[in-house]
């Protein structure tokens, strides 16, 4: 934090396909976030946590009606295509 105790901030300039912005709105609105910067800011954080424990090991499973399964995160090699 500086001096004044806010928290230095940077802006960036994102550019992404509609669809992509579509769903950072629906994001938004499920999880109750005051804005698009806020969902951004809560996936990274969720994906800098999904990368440390897969960095040592862990796996992530999801359980539903009883059924478990391993929840594949790709994190390496090339994105899918927009």
């Amino acid at each position: 934090m500086t001096r004044q105790g806010k928290k230095e901030m940077v802006r960036l300039h994102l550019e992404m396909p509609k669809r992509v912005n579509d769903i950072i709105l629906g994001l938004q609105r499920r999880a109750d976030c005051a804005s698009r910067s806020e969902v951004i800011r809560r996936a990274l954080a969720l994906f800098d946590c999904v990368l440390t424990y897969q960095e040592k090991g862990s796996a992530f499973i999801v359980r539903h009606d009883g059924e478990e399964r391993e929840l594949e995160i790709v994190t390496k090699g090339t994105p899918p295509d927009d």
